[in-house]
């Protein structure tokens, strides 16, 4: 896929999602996903058609979002829209690769409006500073405050599609938060130190991807103005991931395998 060149507005352009993945982008997807020894289940609960929220923890690496869109687009035709930090879209070079894969800046409207025409969406709530949590915090969530993935399902009557990767927080070894001591130390919303792997490179862990069944929120669209559904529709969802987190975890038999 030829990367599209950055330009002013790029990231709430939401008619400029990619129509297909071409041949090079799914051979460079497919090389990285043997390093990995990626696998995933559960490809049957991503709805053919019609909208829905696909919602998944946040690693350091988080090539498992790549890999999921292809593996999805390759069972079905059908790209995931990413609704990504607002921050992507100041990284030169980083946000061009972004608005090359159909990535838009995570707004309620932006997702709204992909939503209302039945696109598939992906989103991972905790963001940064899940995204950069001590190894001594992996595989727990860090969703707590973060209701807007809640609100816009409820508006959109979409589903959530849960999906958690095994072995994601593996592939890097983070002795701090580092997102957050950049912004104590430096006042800088971005990493203070990168994180350690083999060099830069990530470990070459085990990947297991689980889709989950879709979670259809019992409420009209106004209740996500309702904070009381919305935190007890969050707390659901929540212990659905984590119990999906826990049952990965039990499953495999070795981080290398």
């Amino acid at each position: 896929m030829a990367m599209r060149i950055y330009q002013s507005g790029d990231e709430h352009n939401i008619d400029a999602g990619p129509a297909e993945l071409d041949a090079r982008s799914l051979a460079i997807c497919e090389w990285l996903e043997r390093y990995f020894r990626y696998e995933v289940f559960g490809l049957e609960n991503v709805p053919i058609t019609g909208a829905g929220l696909i919602i998944s923890p946040h690693s350091t690496v988080t090539v498992e979002a790549f890999f999921l869109g292809a593996r999805i687009f390759r069972s079905c035709g059908r790209i995931p829209r990413g609704l990504s930090d607002h921050d992507v879209f100041r990284v030169p070079g980083m946000r061009s690769f972004f608005v090359s894969m159909g990535a838009v800046d995570g707004t309620q409207e932006n997702g709204a409006a992909l939503l209302a025409r039945g696109e598939l969406c992906f989103a991972m709530p905790g963001g940064a500073y899940e995204a950069w949590k001590p190894s001594s915090q992996k595989y727990r969530l860090f969703w707590d405050g973060h209701y807007g993935f809640v609100r816009l399902s409820l508006r959109a009557r979409a589903p959530l599609i849960p999906t958690v990767c095994i072995g994601a927080d593996d592939a890097y070894w983070l002795p701090v938060n580092s997102f957050v001591a950049g912004q104590r130390l430096l006042g800088i919303r971005a990493p203070l130190v990168p994180p350690l792997g083999i060099g830069l490179l990530p470990f070459p862990v085990k990947m297991t991807a689980y889709v989950g069944a879709p979670i259809t929120l019992p409420y009209p669209p106004e209740a996500a103005d309702d904070q009381s559904i919305v935190e007890r529709c969050h707390s659901e969802v929540v212990m659905r991931v984590e119990q999906m987190i826990q049952d990965g975890l039990q499953r495999r038999k070795s981080v290398w395998w």
